[in-house]
Parts: structure tokens; C-alpha cells; sequence
């Protein structure tokens, strides 16, 4: 879903049609998601290691992590990925409900009030 708010936000900021200007867009995309993307994947293969794995070291730390390891780490290792929560660019924002303090929006947005571009 993240993918798609992205790309979506960075085509309605296009300035025109053009070639440049796609490519802008795409490039512009590859900005705010890669790091993410790699993150997340990253974190999914850690997490499958630790779930699914054989070894005797896979294991014990799925032991560990599965018995040992207080609830508070675990919210505090998910709050930077719950922090970042693009929008579309063209909808009002959503509030911020909750203890996680929310990443400020990447893309242009257009406010309602007074017709000028946010950053």
C-alpha cells in the first residue's frame, strides 16, 4: 500500500506529461521507497530466520525472543516502521491518533484553505 500512495502522490505532482518529467516522478519514487523497501525486507527475513529457522542458533534465539523479550521491545523496534504513514497527496490528512508520533509527509500536498503548496 505504501508503494502505491508513493507513486501515486509523485505522478499527481508531475508538472506535465513529459518524458522529464516522468522520469522525475520515478526517480523521485525511488527516493522515498527504496530505503523502506530494503528495510522491510530485511526485517521479513530476519523475522522468518527467527520463526522458521533449524539451526540450533535460529532456535535458541527464537526461544529467547519468543519468551524472554519484554513487550515494550518489541513496540519499541515497530515504532519507527509505524512512524511512516504516507497519504494522498489530493485527500485531507488523516489525524494522528495513537503514541506514535507520526513522520512528516514527503510530497506536495495542496491545502484546502488557501490554495498554496505544502512541502
Amino acid at each position: 500500500m505504501h508503494d502505491a500512495v508513493v507513486l501515486a502522490n509523485c505522478i499527481y505532482n508531475m508538472e506535465d506529461n513529459s518524458s522529464k518529467s516522468i522520469t522525475t516522478a520515478f526517480q523521485e519514487y525511488y527516493r522515498q521507497r527504496y530505503s523502506r523497501a530494503l528495510d522491510a525486507f530485511q526485517r521479513s527475513s530476519t523475522w522468518s530466520k527467527i520463526s522458521y529457522g533449524q539451526t540450533w542458533k535460529e532456535r535458541l534465539l527464537r526461544q529467547v525472543m519468543m519468551n524472554y523479550v519484554p513487550y515494550w521491545v518489541y513496540k519499541w523496534m515497530d515504532a519507527k516502521v509505524f512512524a511512516y504513514c504516507p497519504q494522498i497527496a489530493w485527500l485531507p490528512l488523516t489525524p494522528a491518533r495513537g503514541s506514535v508520533v507520526m513522520l512528516p509527509q514527503e510530497c506536495k500536498r495542496k491545502d484546502d484553505n488557501e490554495n498554496a503548496v505544502v512541502v
